[in-house]
Protein backbone atom coordinates (compact mmCIF):
# COMPACT_ATOMS: atom_id res chain seq x y z
CA UNK A 1 0.00 0.00 0.00
CA UNK A 2 1.25 2.94 -1.11
CA UNK A 3 2.13 6.14 1.68
CA UNK A 4 -0.58 8.22 -0.01
CA UNK A 5 -3.19 5.88 1.03
CA UNK A 6 -2.03 5.04 4.23
CA UNK A 7 -2.08 9.00 4.56
CA UNK A 8 -5.48 9.41 3.54
CA UNK A 9 -6.45 6.52 5.47
CA UNK A 10 -5.06 8.49 8.71
CA UNK A 11 -6.98 11.22 7.40
CA UNK A 12 -10.85 9.34 7.39
CA UNK A 13 -9.81 7.98 10.69
CA UNK A 14 -9.00 11.12 12.28
CA UNK A 15 -11.64 13.23 10.71
CA UNK A 16 -14.16 10.16 12.11
CA UNK A 17 -13.08 10.38 15.41
CA UNK A 18 -13.46 13.97 15.45
CA UNK A 19 -16.77 14.03 14.02
CA UNK A 20 -18.33 11.03 16.70
CA UNK A 21 -16.49 13.63 19.35
CA UNK A 22 -18.54 15.90 17.95
CA UNK A 23 -21.28 14.23 17.43
CA UNK A 24 -21.63 12.49 21.35
CA UNK A 25 -20.90 15.46 22.74
CA UNK A 26 -23.30 17.99 20.66
CA UNK A 27 -26.11 14.91 21.46
CA UNK A 28 -25.31 14.91 25.26
CA UNK A 29 -25.63 18.48 25.34
CA UNK A 30 -28.86 18.45 23.40
CA UNK A 31 -29.91 15.53 25.78
CA UNK A 32 -29.13 17.77 28.94
CA UNK A 33 -31.28 20.61 27.33
CA UNK A 34 -34.05 18.59 27.12
CA UNK A 35 -33.60 17.29 30.80
CA UNK A 36 -33.22 20.90 32.03
CA UNK A 37 -37.01 22.22 29.98
CA UNK A 38 -38.41 19.67 32.38
CA UNK A 39 -37.60 21.64 35.53
CA UNK A 40 -38.43 25.51 36.47
CA UNK A 41 -35.33 28.20 37.45
CA UNK A 42 -36.36 30.81 38.64
CA UNK A 43 -38.52 30.79 41.55
CA UNK A 44 -42.57 32.23 41.68
CA UNK A 45 -42.56 35.92 43.22
CA UNK A 46 -44.40 35.83 47.01
CA UNK A 47 -45.37 39.54 48.47
CA UNK A 48 -45.27 37.46 51.92
CA UNK A 49 -41.33 36.07 51.44
CA UNK A 50 -38.38 38.55 50.65
CA UNK A 51 -35.62 36.37 51.46
CA UNK A 52 -34.65 32.91 51.97
CA UNK A 53 -31.56 31.88 54.41
CA UNK A 54 -32.36 28.29 53.61
CA UNK A 55 -32.33 28.37 49.52
CA UNK A 56 -29.13 30.17 49.78
CA UNK A 57 -27.03 27.73 51.64
CA UNK A 58 -28.44 24.80 49.13
CA UNK A 59 -26.31 23.75 46.40
CA UNK A 60 -27.13 24.03 42.74
CA UNK A 61 -29.21 20.32 42.53
CA UNK A 62 -31.16 20.97 46.13
CA UNK A 63 -32.03 24.51 44.52
CA UNK A 64 -33.29 23.08 41.38
CA UNK A 65 -35.20 20.61 43.44
CA UNK A 66 -36.34 23.21 45.78
CA UNK A 67 -38.15 26.03 42.94
CA UNK A 68 -39.84 23.00 41.67
CA UNK A 69 -41.34 21.61 44.64
CA UNK A 70 -42.10 25.49 45.55
CA UNK A 71 -43.62 26.61 42.05
CA UNK A 72 -45.70 23.75 41.67
CA UNK A 73 -46.74 22.50 45.16
CA UNK A 74 -49.23 25.46 45.47
CA UNK A 75 -51.44 23.35 43.37
CA UNK A 76 -51.52 20.45 45.20
CA UNK A 77 -50.37 17.60 43.04
CA UNK A 78 -49.61 13.97 43.97
CA UNK A 79 -45.83 14.24 42.89
CA UNK A 80 -43.16 17.19 41.61
CA UNK A 81 -41.07 15.71 39.52
CA UNK A 82 -37.35 16.76 40.49
CA UNK A 83 -33.53 16.17 39.94
CA UNK A 84 -32.07 12.86 41.78
CA UNK A 85 -31.21 13.72 45.39
CA UNK A 86 -30.35 11.40 48.63
CA UNK A 87 -32.13 11.31 51.46
CA UNK A 88 -29.82 13.60 52.91
CA UNK A 89 -30.27 16.59 50.10
CA UNK A 90 -33.96 15.63 49.78
CA UNK A 91 -34.53 16.58 53.67
CA UNK A 92 -32.28 19.74 53.64
CA UNK A 93 -34.51 20.59 50.19
CA UNK A 94 -37.39 19.74 52.95
CA UNK A 95 -36.39 21.76 55.94
CA UNK A 96 -34.92 24.50 53.57
CA UNK A 97 -38.44 25.35 52.08
CA UNK A 98 -40.64 24.90 55.43
CA UNK A 99 -38.42 27.37 57.16
CA UNK A 100 -38.06 29.64 54.27
CA UNK A 101 -41.94 29.76 53.29
CA UNK A 102 -44.13 30.26 56.69
CA UNK A 103 -46.94 30.86 54.42
CA UNK A 104 -47.02 26.98 53.48
CA UNK A 105 -49.32 26.18 55.92
CA UNK A 106 -50.82 23.22 54.40
CA UNK A 107 -47.37 21.17 53.79
CA UNK A 108 -47.38 18.10 56.67
CA UNK A 109 -44.12 17.83 58.52
CA UNK A 110 -42.62 14.83 56.23
CA UNK A 111 -41.74 13.86 52.35
CA UNK A 112 -41.09 10.90 50.39
CA UNK A 113 -39.36 10.58 46.97
CA UNK A 114 -40.39 8.08 44.51
CA UNK A 115 -38.07 6.87 41.32
CA UNK A 116 -40.36 5.68 38.40
CA UNK A 117 -38.31 4.59 34.99
CA UNK A 118 -34.91 7.05 35.37
CA UNK A 119 -36.89 10.05 36.90
CA UNK A 120 -37.69 11.54 40.18
CA UNK A 121 -40.43 12.81 42.11
CA UNK A 122 -41.25 14.66 44.97
CA UNK A 123 -44.34 12.89 46.76
CA UNK A 124 -45.98 15.94 48.72
CA UNK A 125 -48.06 15.27 52.26
CA UNK A 126 -50.84 17.53 52.91
CA UNK A 127 -51.98 18.55 56.40
CA UNK A 128 -54.99 20.02 54.69
CA UNK A 129 -57.31 19.88 51.61
CA UNK A 130 -56.70 22.77 48.30
CA UNK A 131 -60.10 24.60 49.27
CA UNK A 132 -59.53 24.61 53.07
CA UNK A 133 -56.01 25.85 52.66
CA UNK A 134 -57.01 28.15 50.34
CA UNK A 135 -59.90 29.69 52.67
CA UNK A 136 -57.06 29.87 55.11
CA UNK A 137 -54.24 31.27 53.45
CA UNK A 138 -56.53 34.21 52.45
CA UNK A 139 -57.39 35.10 55.90
CA UNK A 140 -53.95 34.67 57.08
CA UNK A 141 -52.92 37.15 54.28
CA UNK A 142 -55.44 39.44 55.25
CA UNK A 143 -54.30 39.23 58.78
CA UNK A 144 -51.05 40.07 58.50
CA UNK A 145 -51.85 43.17 55.81
CA UNK A 146 -54.25 44.35 58.79
CA UNK A 147 -51.28 44.26 61.29
CA UNK A 148 -48.55 45.55 59.05
CA UNK A 149 -50.86 48.96 57.82
CA UNK A 150 -51.80 49.46 61.79
CA UNK A 151 -48.44 50.56 61.97
CA UNK A 152 -47.53 54.32 62.58
CA UNK A 153 -46.08 55.97 59.82
CA UNK A 154 -41.94 56.96 59.85
CA UNK A 155 -40.96 53.90 62.34
CA UNK A 156 -37.54 52.78 61.83
CA UNK A 157 -36.63 48.81 61.46
CA UNK A 158 -36.11 48.40 65.06
CA UNK A 159 -39.29 50.48 66.21
CA UNK A 160 -41.43 48.32 63.11
CA UNK A 161 -39.78 45.32 64.70
CA UNK A 162 -41.00 46.21 68.50
CA UNK A 163 -44.28 46.87 67.16
CA UNK A 164 -44.86 43.44 65.28
CA UNK A 165 -43.37 41.54 68.12
CA UNK A 166 -45.09 43.42 70.47
CA UNK A 167 -48.23 42.21 68.48
CA UNK A 168 -47.76 38.91 68.67
CA UNK A 169 -46.49 38.53 71.80
CA UNK A 170 -49.86 40.58 73.08
CA UNK A 171 -52.49 38.64 71.16
CA UNK A 172 -51.09 34.38 71.16
CA UNK A 173 -51.56 32.47 73.68
CA UNK A 174 -48.61 29.40 74.26
CA UNK A 175 -50.73 25.98 73.91
CA UNK A 176 -49.26 22.73 73.55
CA UNK A 177 -51.12 20.66 71.12
CA UNK A 178 -51.62 19.29 67.57
CA UNK A 179 -51.88 21.78 64.82
CA UNK A 180 -50.27 25.04 66.69
CA UNK A 181 -47.64 24.96 64.41
CA UNK A 182 -48.80 27.63 62.13
CA UNK A 183 -48.81 31.50 61.86
CA UNK A 184 -52.47 30.14 60.91
CA UNK A 185 -52.57 29.42 64.54
CA UNK A 186 -50.68 31.68 66.18
CA UNK A 187 -52.43 34.80 64.09
CA UNK A 188 -55.80 33.86 63.74
CA UNK A 189 -56.46 31.35 66.35
CA UNK A 190 -54.36 33.28 68.80
CA UNK A 191 -52.73 30.14 70.34
CA UNK A 192 -49.13 28.85 69.15
CA UNK A 193 -46.21 26.78 69.99
CA UNK A 194 -42.86 27.94 69.34
CA UNK A 195 -43.21 27.17 65.64
CA UNK A 196 -46.39 29.10 65.57
CA UNK A 197 -45.16 32.29 66.68
CA UNK A 198 -41.48 31.70 64.81
CA UNK A 199 -43.64 31.55 61.33
CA UNK A 200 -45.82 34.37 62.39
CA UNK A 201 -42.97 36.74 63.13
CA UNK A 202 -40.83 36.29 60.14
CA UNK A 203 -44.06 36.72 57.88
CA UNK A 204 -45.10 39.85 59.85
CA UNK A 205 -41.23 40.99 59.50
CA UNK A 206 -41.39 40.11 55.67
CA UNK A 207 -44.29 42.15 55.24
CA UNK A 208 -42.89 45.04 57.13
CA UNK A 209 -39.30 44.75 54.85
CA UNK A 210 -37.01 43.29 57.12
CA UNK A 211 -35.00 40.60 56.51
CA UNK A 212 -35.17 37.59 59.07
CA UNK A 213 -35.00 33.72 59.13
CA UNK A 214 -36.19 30.56 61.43
CA UNK A 215 -33.58 29.15 63.38
CA UNK A 216 -33.83 25.78 65.52
CA UNK A 217 -31.86 24.54 68.60
CA UNK A 218 -32.93 23.09 72.20
CA UNK A 219 -33.94 25.53 74.94
CA UNK A 220 -33.43 25.23 78.54
CA UNK A 221 -35.89 26.67 81.24
CA UNK A 222 -35.11 27.36 84.52
CA UNK A 223 -35.86 24.05 85.92
CA UNK A 224 -33.16 22.43 83.24
CA UNK A 225 -35.52 20.43 81.32
CA UNK A 226 -34.57 20.67 77.61
CA UNK A 227 -36.68 20.55 74.86
CA UNK A 228 -36.07 21.10 70.99
CA UNK A 229 -37.15 25.14 69.76
CA UNK A 230 -37.69 27.45 67.42
CA UNK A 231 -37.14 30.98 67.06
CA UNK A 232 -35.75 34.08 65.06
CA UNK A 233 -32.88 35.54 63.58
CA UNK A 234 -33.67 39.03 62.80
CA UNK A 235 -31.43 41.61 60.72
CA UNK A 236 -32.05 45.21 62.28
CA UNK A 237 -29.98 47.65 59.95
CA UNK A 238 -27.96 44.56 58.61
CA UNK A 239 -26.77 43.64 62.01
CA UNK A 240 -28.37 40.25 62.51
CA UNK A 241 -29.70 39.70 66.63
CA UNK A 242 -31.61 36.48 68.30
CA UNK A 243 -35.51 36.92 68.68
CA UNK A 244 -37.30 34.52 70.93
CA UNK A 245 -41.20 35.72 70.79
CA UNK A 246 -42.10 32.59 72.65
CA UNK A 247 -39.92 33.23 75.45
CA UNK A 248 -41.08 36.49 75.69
CA UNK A 249 -44.54 35.36 76.00
CA UNK A 250 -44.88 34.61 79.73
CA UNK A 251 -46.79 31.71 81.16
CA UNK A 252 -49.61 31.83 82.17
CA UNK A 253 -50.65 33.83 79.84
CA UNK A 254 -51.74 37.37 80.85
CA UNK A 255 -53.57 39.19 78.55
CA UNK A 256 -51.87 42.25 77.20
CA UNK A 257 -48.57 41.15 79.07
CA UNK A 258 -45.05 41.15 76.85
CA UNK A 259 -41.45 41.11 77.85
CA UNK A 260 -38.10 41.61 76.02
CA UNK A 261 -35.63 39.27 77.81
CA UNK A 262 -35.19 37.41 74.16
CA UNK A 263 -35.72 40.59 71.77
CA UNK A 264 -32.24 41.32 70.02
CA UNK A 265 -29.78 39.50 72.08
CA UNK A 266 -26.32 38.07 70.78
CA UNK A 267 -24.77 34.75 70.92
CA UNK A 268 -23.73 35.07 74.45
CA UNK A 269 -26.88 36.32 75.78
CA UNK A 270 -29.25 33.67 74.32
CA UNK A 271 -26.46 30.87 75.11
CA UNK A 272 -27.48 30.85 79.03
CA UNK A 273 -30.68 28.97 77.82
CA UNK A 274 -30.23 27.92 73.89
CA UNK A 275 -27.96 25.51 72.25
CA UNK A 276 -27.56 23.30 69.36
CA UNK A 277 -27.99 26.15 66.69
CA UNK A 278 -29.01 24.88 63.27
CA UNK A 279 -27.65 27.11 61.60
CA UNK A 280 -24.32 29.92 62.16
CA UNK A 281 -24.91 33.09 61.73
CA UNK A 282 -22.98 35.01 64.46
CA UNK A 283 -24.45 37.46 66.17
CA UNK A 284 -22.42 39.68 68.32
CA UNK A 285 -23.95 43.01 68.26
CA UNK A 286 -26.45 44.24 70.93
CA UNK A 287 -27.07 48.62 69.49
CA UNK A 288 -30.42 47.29 69.35
CA UNK A 289 -31.01 45.16 72.10
CA UNK A 290 -34.53 46.22 73.86
CA UNK A 291 -33.03 46.88 77.03
CA UNK A 292 -29.97 48.92 75.26
CA UNK A 293 -32.41 50.78 72.90
CA UNK A 294 -35.02 51.83 75.55
CA UNK A 295 -32.73 53.22 78.40
CA UNK A 296 -33.48 49.96 80.71
CA UNK A 297 -29.86 48.22 80.92
CA UNK A 298 -27.83 49.39 84.06
CA UNK A 299 -24.24 48.95 84.60
CA UNK A 300 -24.49 50.00 88.12
CA UNK A 301 -27.03 50.44 91.13
CA UNK A 302 -26.40 54.25 92.59
CA UNK A 303 -28.29 57.58 92.72
CA UNK A 304 -28.02 58.03 89.14
CA UNK A 305 -29.79 54.38 88.45
CA UNK A 306 -32.58 55.00 91.03
CA UNK A 307 -32.66 58.54 89.01
CA UNK A 308 -33.11 56.28 85.63
CA UNK A 309 -35.55 54.20 86.73
CA UNK A 310 -37.86 56.80 88.19
CA UNK A 311 -38.19 58.39 84.94
CA UNK A 312 -38.38 55.14 83.21
CA UNK A 313 -41.52 54.06 85.26
CA UNK A 314 -43.23 57.82 84.66
CA UNK A 315 -42.47 57.33 81.14
CA UNK A 316 -44.22 53.92 80.52
CA UNK A 317 -46.79 54.60 82.93
CA UNK A 318 -47.70 57.61 80.83
CA UNK A 319 -47.55 55.69 78.31
CA UNK A 320 -50.09 53.10 80.02
CA UNK A 321 -47.32 50.28 80.26
CA UNK A 322 -48.02 49.44 84.03
CA UNK A 323 -44.91 47.10 83.77
CA UNK A 324 -40.87 48.41 83.63
CA UNK A 325 -38.22 45.86 82.84
CA UNK A 326 -34.87 46.62 83.80
CA UNK A 327 -31.66 44.40 83.18
CA UNK A 328 -28.25 44.70 84.58
CA UNK A 329 -25.24 44.04 82.96
CA UNK A 330 -22.95 42.28 85.80
CA UNK A 331 -24.14 40.21 88.73
CA UNK A 332 -23.07 42.76 91.47
CA UNK A 333 -25.16 45.51 90.27
CA UNK A 334 -28.15 43.09 89.59
CA UNK A 335 -28.11 42.12 93.40
CA UNK A 336 -27.32 45.95 94.75
CA UNK A 337 -30.92 46.40 92.92
CA UNK A 338 -32.65 43.05 94.24
CA UNK A 339 -31.04 44.57 97.87
CA UNK A 340 -31.95 48.03 97.74
CA UNK A 341 -35.42 48.07 95.83
CA UNK A 342 -37.08 44.87 96.99
CA UNK A 343 -35.56 44.12 100.42
CA UNK A 344 -35.01 47.72 101.82
CA UNK A 345 -37.89 49.31 99.91
CA UNK A 346 -36.83 52.07 98.11
CA UNK A 347 -39.24 50.94 94.92
CA UNK A 348 -41.60 52.62 97.50
CA UNK A 349 -39.54 56.29 97.57
CA UNK A 350 -39.43 55.61 93.80
CA UNK A 351 -42.90 55.12 93.31
CA UNK A 352 -43.97 58.05 95.84
CA UNK A 353 -41.49 60.39 93.77
CA UNK A 354 -43.16 59.45 90.42
CA UNK A 355 -46.56 60.62 92.05
CA UNK A 356 -45.23 63.54 93.52
CA UNK A 357 -42.95 65.14 91.53
CA UNK A 358 -44.46 63.85 88.07
CA UNK A 359 -48.47 63.66 88.88
CA UNK A 360 -48.44 60.70 88.27
CA UNK A 361 -51.40 58.17 90.36
CA UNK A 362 -50.20 55.02 91.15
CA UNK A 363 -50.07 53.12 94.53
CA UNK A 364 -47.36 53.41 96.94
CA UNK A 365 -47.61 51.16 99.44
CA UNK A 366 -47.89 47.82 97.04
CA UNK A 367 -46.33 46.34 93.86
CA UNK A 368 -45.93 42.82 91.99
CA UNK A 369 -42.41 41.95 90.34
CA UNK A 370 -40.53 39.23 88.85
CA UNK A 371 -36.54 38.10 88.77
CA UNK A 372 -34.85 36.39 86.31
CA UNK A 373 -31.50 35.51 88.00
CA UNK A 374 -29.77 33.73 85.21
CA UNK A 375 -30.34 36.93 82.68
CA UNK A 376 -29.93 39.48 85.68
CA UNK A 377 -33.88 40.90 85.03
CA UNK A 378 -35.87 42.29 87.04
CA UNK A 379 -39.67 43.19 86.65
CA UNK A 380 -41.36 46.01 88.49
CA UNK A 381 -45.12 45.83 87.88
CA UNK A 382 -47.00 49.25 88.93
CA UNK A 383 -50.45 49.20 90.41
CA UNK A 384 -52.98 51.78 89.48
CA UNK A 385 -54.21 53.45 93.27
CA UNK A 386 -57.76 52.91 92.71
CA UNK A 387 -57.16 49.02 92.88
Amino acid sequence: MSRKTYALISILLITAVLASLFFFTDARSFLSSIMSDRFDRELNENPYVFYRHYFNELNENEKLAYINIYNKIGNFPERIEIPQLSEAELDRVFKAIRYDNPDLIYIGNTCQMLAVSGRYYFIPLYSMGKDEAKAKLQELKAKIESVVSSMPEGLDEYSKELYLHDYLVANCTYVDKEGADTAYSALIKGEAICSGYANAMQLLLSKAGIKSTIITGVATDDQGYPQSHMWNIVYIDGRPYHLDATWNDPVPDTKGNVRHMYFNVNDSYIAVSHSDFNISIPCNDIADNYYKRQGQSFDRYDDGTRARITLKLKENIEQGKMQTELRFENEKAFSAAVSSLLNKGEIYDILRSVNTEHGINISTNAIKYSLNERLMIMVIIAEDKAS
